[in-house]
Parts: structure tokens; sequence; C-alpha cells
């Protein structure tokens, strides 16, 4: 093994005596010949192992502790889901402000594909149909007398569409 595959088990299973015994082997028979690897190997214990065995164990407040012991029986007294609906409707439990920021998000995006659907739908001359017959309306408005409702138009919207 190269040293930083021994550096690495230094830091993980072997300082922890969590290696498989053959891969402790393979570090101690590298330590032996390698300097740079056991001054690592005496850092790692000075400054990571050391300091966390001499440290004292910190004991909860008794009030925290109570608080913790009645929390876990009110959830264990707590009755189970008596149906499947009740059992779906707790798994599929999201915050409020997750659920709605997603439930936003989710209409905005279909008002803009609803929106944008007649772009998608036909083909390329159908719309190219649509757009000549609005510009013509358009013309025969702006530059006609008016319609007086027996006029007809050069191209008529609807005879596009059916």
């Amino acid at each position: 093994m190269n040293c930083q595959k021994i550096q690495d088990l230094i830091l993980t299973d072997y300082t922890d005596n969590e290696a498989p015994e053959a891969v402790r082997r393979q570090v101690e028979e590298h330590l032996a010949a390698c300097s740079a690897c056991r001054e690592f190997e005496a850092a790692v214990r000075e400054k990571a192992v050391r300091p966390l065995q001499e440290a004292g164990r910190a004991e909860a407040p008794a009030r925290l502790w109570s608080r913790v012991t009645s929390e876990i029986f009110a959830q264990q007294l707590k009755p189970a889901p008596a149906g499947l609906f009740e059992r779906i409707r707790d798994l599929a439990r999201a915050p409020r402000p997750a659920f709605a920021f997603s439930t936003v998000a989710a209409l905005v995006i279909f008002g803009i594909l609803v929106a944008r659907l007649p772009y998608f739908t036909g083909s390329a001359e159908r719309q190219q149909l649509a757009e000549l017959a609005i510009e013509d309306q358009i013309d025969y408005f702006a530059y006609g007398n008016g319609w007086n409702g027996t006029d007809t138009l050069d191209m008529d919207i609807e005879e596009i569409f059916s």
C-alpha cells in the first residue's frame, strides 16, 4: 500500500481499532518501514485521539433527560393510524412552507405550459396560416372603412382551424 492509503486508514479504521486483522498487519508493516507515516500516526494519536480519551464525560441536566424520556413515552403511547388513508397521510406529511412553495411552483409551471400550449400544437404551416390570417384581419380593420357585417376577409381564422 502507498502512503496515502495508509494515512487514510490511520485516520479511520486503524486508529479506532476497527480495521480487519489483515489490514492492521499491512498498516503495521508499512509503519515499520516508513518514518513519514510513523510520524503521521503519532501526530494523529497526539492531536486527535488523546484529547478525546482525556475528555471527561458530560452529563445531561436532569430536566433535559426527563423531557426526552417523557417525549419518548408520549410517542409510544400515541395510537397508530387506523386506516390506510391515515398511514399514507402520515407518510406524506411535509412542513407547511415546503408544501406551499412546491404547490406554487407546480402551479406556475403548469400555467406557463398551458399558456404556451397553442404555440406547441399543430404544424408549422398551420401556425403560419394563423399568423397570416391575423395580420390580414388587422390590416383590414386598420386600413379599411370598418366592418359592416357583410364583407368577408381574404382569409378567415375559422377556416384554418376547422
